[in-house]
């Protein structure tokens, strides 16, 4: 189904449609967990203050579930024991335990490997630094070894299924199975925390006249790519209203809100001006404001028509740390007026906010992309799912994925589940909706870069439904329909997801 942003033979209705509002909460009893203060951080805590706060929380949740599930076995004579500590399990009994999994991974890059290399190669008479191996997209290999791990001491686990289930280092996890050799625990069966509580939101009765939230990540504003700046423009004409029909209109009315989840300008590139003078022996390499002016110029016009929430990426002009704390509002000179009123607000990375009772959780990718390189498989949407029955959002922080040494808390763990789940900047658009055991629900969406792919997302606050929504100029939207249809000469195309976002209006021409 194309949705048409240009179309010649038909009058654009110039009366402008009132958009829609919502009701708009920072949520600070949950976003205020990633905020750091200046004034009590410290980088002298040692990281593993992480791991015994998170196994702490979570440890006594998944006992109670496993006991649930494991309790009584249909066709099992034998009744299972369980085991508070892992090294306390007796061979040859049918038992389970609960602990945090850690992956011993060969691939998995260690600064201590990178000491010895230089030590070796000081002892071999080499005074330069040895290059550490270039990293790679998995740390996966047949050679890992996975363990059940508590404060008592580490347990090894294996057996097919243990090996056929898609675990990540971090996570807290209970295990049911048999120790026949020392040491070595034969997995039967998994147990998760599960997917934590969700409240209660009231839905509107008119799907089609509910409220729409635009998600988008990766714009990289700065950018010189003549498409990337053609793709934007048709972007911020979509979301202003001011082309297409009256059914274009419509849709872009409902939208109450835009998320921009994190990459939002281009990395700088360094200038090296040869007739300057060097210092200290080196040039001096100058760096251009393009990004942030444009993003400045970007936000000022946006801002104007829908209200906008901004998250830092891991190529943005921000900390390295998670959880990324939020651009200072300095950095914007024309948009200031704008964060000063609320029509702009930043966010940390992750961060938690509400729109009408909908509660959204979003992160920039970071978290995703860490965990992708521990599954052999390349399906990051089941790793996002995955992370709500995990209820653990950054598993492998601090282990590969930097974060912040939190010495009294967990920020990432959940404690509620999110109506709607966005990770920003992966590799190919892709949604789910999960169901929980209490009547759960939440949208699951992976977004792509929209310098990649001039996609969307468009998530509708009472029913959930989202649709992709894609920029293309008439090439690209021929690539994209993938048949012969007509395409117009720029426009955008919706992907249909269960529910037609557009409501049918024979005036606004052909869907």
């Amino acid at each position: 189904m194309a949705l048409s942003l240009y179309r010649p033979d038909l009058e654009v209705n110039n009366t402008a449609q009132t958009r829609l509002t919502s009701q708009y909460d920072n949520l600070d009893q949950l976003s205020s967990a990633f905020k750091v203060k200046h004034t009590t951080q410290s980088y002298q805590a040692q990281f593993a203050s992480l791991y015994y706060l998170r196994l702490a929380k979570l440890k006594k949740l998944t006992q109670n579930r496993s006991i649930e599930k494991w309790n009584e076995i249909p066709g099992q004579s034998q009744k299972p024991k369980f085991y508070s500590r892992v090294l306390d399990v007796d061979q040859n009994q049918l038992s389970y335990v609960v602990g945090t999994v850690y992956m011993d991974m060969k691939l998995k890059p260690n600064v201590l490997d990178d000491l010895a290399r230089n030590k070796e190669a000081e002892a071999n008479g080499i005074k330069h630094w040895v290059a550490a191996p270039q990293p790679t997209e998995k740390i996966y290999s047949d050679n890992d070894e996975l363990c059940l791990e508590d404060e008592s001491g580490r347990i090894k686990l294996v057996g097919p299924i243990i090996a056929n289930t898609q675990l990540v280092t971090g996570i807290i996890i209970g295990v049911l199975g048999i120790e026949k050799d020392p040491g070595e625990f034969t997995v039967l069966d998994v147990c998760y925390p599960g997917v934590p509580p969700q409240p209660s939101k009231s839905a509107s009765m008119d799907s089609d006249k509910s409220p729409l939230v635009a998600i988008v990540s990766g714009l990289r504003l700065g950018s010189q790519v003549a498409n990337d700046a053609l793709a934007r423009r048709m972007f911020i004409d979509f979301i202003s209203g001011r082309q297409g029909g009256s059914a274009d209109q419509g849709l872009s009315s409902r939208i109450t809100r835009l998320v921009i989840a994190g990459n939002c300008m281009s990395p700088p590139v360094a200038h090296v001006d040869d007739k300057k003078p060097k210092r200290f022996g080196q040039d001096q390499a100058s760096f251009t404001s393009l990004p942030s002016t444009d993003f400045d110029n970007f936000l000022v016009e946006l801002s104007s028509y829908v209200e906008i929430d901004i998250l830092p990426g891991p190529d943005d002009p921000a900390g390295t740390l998670l959880p990324q704390q939020p651009f200072p509002k300095a950095m914007f000179k024309r948009a200031h007026d704008n964060f000063e009123q609320g029509s702009i607000v930043c966010h940390t990375n992750p961060t938690w906010f509400s729109i009408d009772e909908t509660r959204l959780l979003v992160s920039s990718g970071q978290t995703i992309d860490d965990c992708f390189k521990y599954v052999r498989g390349d399906s990051r949407l089941g790793l996002a799912v995955d992370s709500l029955k995990w209820r653990h959002i950054a598993p492998t922080a601090p282990d590969t994925l930097w974060c912040y040494p939190f010495t009294d808390k967990d920020p990432f763990i959940l404690n509620e589940c999110p109506h709607i789940f966005v990770n920003g900047n992966q590799s190919q658009f892709e949604t789910e909706l999960v169901e929980g055991p209490e009547g759960q629900q939440a949208r699951v969406v992976n977004l792509p870069q929209f310098t990649e792919t001039s996609t969307i997302a468009i998530v509708n606050l009472d029913t959930l439904e989202c649709q992709p929504v894609t920029f293309t100029t008439s090439d690209g939207a021929s690539k994209a329909d993938g048949d012969d249809k007509e395409n117009d000469k720029s426009g955008a195309k919706v992907e249909d997801d269960g529910e037609d976002l557009i409501p049918d209006d024979d005036s606004a021409g052909e869907l």
